[in-house]
């Protein structure tokens, strides 16, 4: 079994992940992924970006990398064309491979990835806009000029299908972590997940 989670900004995809965990599923966390995907991929990053991305330490500078991708789509599309695939790749391994017989794969980008290729069915997160930037302000401690500037640059995330043909339910995360808690497991029973 292999769930996706997905979500904008503060949506509360991280409670639904604690829910499922909770629940027996292990995590594969495209965040992690990411990081590790810069750097087994660092020389060819190296060869596209220059190196003014790379700190005294010879590590890359994310802050410095993001600066550049985030304004230019251009640089965007070419860093997910040398991190994504391979970030694909370990994902299947991880599914082929792995022990665990409940996965749950934690991509805000799951559908942009094509991750959902990879599962059984897909959680979308949602919450009203007031509440995500409540949260942001709460969690993330963020100005509210960020934070909606955060929002407005997912405006175009939403569940779309690739074809796979995957099944998607919407989980409204409004209230509390109970009533969060209640939705997941009547939907898991109803669903047969």
């Amino acid at each position: 079994m292999v769930l996706g989670v997905a979500g904008r900004y503060c949506a509360g995809k991280d409670a639904v992940l604690s829910i499922l965990k909770n629940k027996g599923f292990s995590e594969i966390n495209m965040d992690a992924l990411g990081h590790k995907a810069l750097e087994e991929k660092k020389e060819i990053i190296l060869e596209h970006f220059g190196p003014s991305i790379f700190n005294a330490r010879g590590e890359i500078d994310r802050k410095a990398l993001g600066k550049i991708v985030f304004s230019d789509p251009f640089e965007l599309k070419t860093l997910e064309s040398i991190v994504h695939p391979w970030m694909y790749g370990q994902t299947e391994q991880i599914l082929r491979t792995g022990t665990a017989s409940k996965w749950v794969i934690n991509a805000a980008l799951l559908f942009h990835m094509n991750l959902d290729r990879l599962c059984d069915a897909v959680l979308w997160v949602t919450a009203p806009l007031f509440v995500r930037i409540r949260r942001g302000l709460r969690r993330d401690k963020l100005s509210i000029r960020v934070i909606l500037k955060r929002i407005w640059a997912q405006r175009g995330l939403k569940p779309q299908n690739s074809g796979n043909h995957v099944d998607i339910y919407r989980v409204e995360n409004r209230g509390t972590r109970e009533a969060l808690e209640r939705r997941i497991r009547s939907l898991l029973k109803a669903k047969g997940l």
